[in-house]
C-alpha cells in the first residue's frame, strides 16, 4: 500500500471506521423537503455556477490535502461539527511524493485569521462550498451515495437536520475516473451534492501515483 493511500486510510478509518453503500431513505427526503427556502435557491445555484471545491483534514494548525494542491497564502474558512470555526491563511505546503516523484497529497500549515483552530477534534479546511450553516458531519453519520463503490472521506450538513448536503468519497480510478481494479494505486477524489432527493458528482480530482 502506498504512503497516500495508507494517509487516505487512516483518515477514513478514523472518521467513518467503514465505508458502505446505502439508499436514501424517504424520511431524510422528508426532512430536506421542509428546509427554508433559501435551501432551495443555494441548490439551484449550484446547477449555474461550476464547483472547484476542496475538503482538507485539519488538527489544530496543520492539515492534509489530497486531489490538487492547495496554493500557499490561500484563505480560507474552517468547520467542524459546530459549524464555521475560523478564518485561515495557508502559510506553507508540503508535496507527499510517491517513488516516482507524483505529489500524491500536500500537507501544509496555516495562520490564524479570526478564530481558533487550536481546540482538539476533527476540523475541516473548506474551499468552494456554500458556508451559510455549514458544519462537518461525524464519522459513521453519512454514507457513499448510492451505486458508488467509493470510500467516505467527509460529509457536510448545510443546517442540523442530519443529512449530508456534501460527500467528499475516494476510489482507485483510472485517469478517465473509472474504477480501477488492477492495482494501479492512482485515485480519484468525488464531491457529491444533494439534489432534488439524490446525490450528484459536483467535482472529481485524479491524483496518479505509481505506487
Amino acid at each position: 500500500m502506498t504512503a497516500a493511500r495508507r494517509s487516505l486510510a487512516v483518515a477514513a478509518a478514523a472518521l467513518t471506521a467503514a465505508s458502505g453503500v446505502v439508499a436514501i431513505s424517504g424520511d431524510a427526503d422528508a426532512r430536506k423537503a421542509g428546509r427554508r427556502k433559501g435551501k432551495v435557491v443555494r441548490v439551484e445555484r449550484g446547477h449555474t455556477t461550476r464547483l472547484t471545491p476542496l475538503a482538507c483534514s485539519m488538527y489544530y494548525g496543520s492539515g492534509a490535502c489530497y486531489g490538487r494542491e492547495i496554493p500557499v497564502g490561500t484563505v480560507a474558512t474552517v468547520v467542524d461539527e459546530k459549524g464555521a470555526r475560523a478564518v485561515v491563511r495557508v502559510k506553507d505546503v508540503t508535496p507527499q511524493n510517491d517513488r516516482c516523484g507524483n505529489a500524491t497529497g500536500w500537507s501544509f500549515n496555516v495562520d490564524t485569521v479570526s478564530g481558533d483552530v487550536q481546540a482538539a477534534g476533527q476540523m475541516w479546511l473548506v474551499i468552494d462550498l456554500p458556508l451559510d450553516r455549514l458544519r462537518s458531519m461525524a464519522g459513521g453519520t453519512y454514507q457513499v451515495p448510492p451505486g458508488q463503490a467509493e470510500n467516505a472521506w467527509a460529509g457536510f450538513d448545510v443546517g442540523s437536520d442530519g443529512v449530508a448536503d456534501y460527500i467528499v468519497t475516494w476510489h482507485n480510478c483510472t485517469e478517465g475516473g473509472a474504477p480501477q481494479q488492477s492495482g494501479d494505486p492512482s485515485f480519484c477524489m468525488n464531491y457529491y451534492e444533494y439534489r432534488s432527493g439524490q446525490y450528484t458528482r459536483i467535482h472529481q480530482d485524479f491524483v496518479r501515483s505509481c505506487g
